[in-house]
């Protein structure tokens, strides 16, 4: 009878042996689907995020243009404002209020209010205008 008992319970091990076999191929072949998914998905997204640094770097390309072309344009205005600056200064020097002769044109000078300045009452007043050595900008001090 032993052998009997043994040759039965080497069937229901090679049983359970091809089920547990079964069972693990089953899950292998699952698994091998989620990774495929999951670099699939990997991929995508990197493809995405590989566009928007690319569409950045030019938008950045750009914007760095832009902004040179600002500075540029900003250090001409400030020139054209310290050369009239420097032509009105020499005006308003020579022009000597309350001479009563011909000084030139008629200077006509509007305060914060829009109301006009006049001629006469104009005055030019040289210290309280200076200029930085590190900026071109006027600074008034009061």
């Amino acid at each position: 009878m032993p052998n009997k008992k043994a040759s039965l319970d080497s069937v229901t091990d090679s049983a359970e042996h091809l089920a547990r076999k079964k069972k693990y191929a089953e899950a292998q072949a699952a698994f091998r689907e989620r990774r495929k998914s999951y670099i699939g998905t990997l991929e995508e997204t990197f493809s995405t995020l590989e566009e928007s640094v690319l569409a950045f770097q030019q938008a950045s390309r750009e914007i760095r243009a832009k902004v040179q072309d600002l500075q540029q344009e900003n250090a001409q205005l400030h020139l054209d404002l310290e050369t009239q600056e420097k032509v009105w200064r020499a005006f308003c020097l020579s022009v000597k209020p309350g001479n009563g002769g011909d000084n030139g044109p008629i200077l006509l000078l509007f305060n914060g209010t829009g109301a006009p300045v006049g001629q006469s009452t104009f005055q030019y007043q040289e210290e309280q205008l200076n200029y930085r050595s590190t900026d071109s900008r006027p600074t008034v001090f009061g």
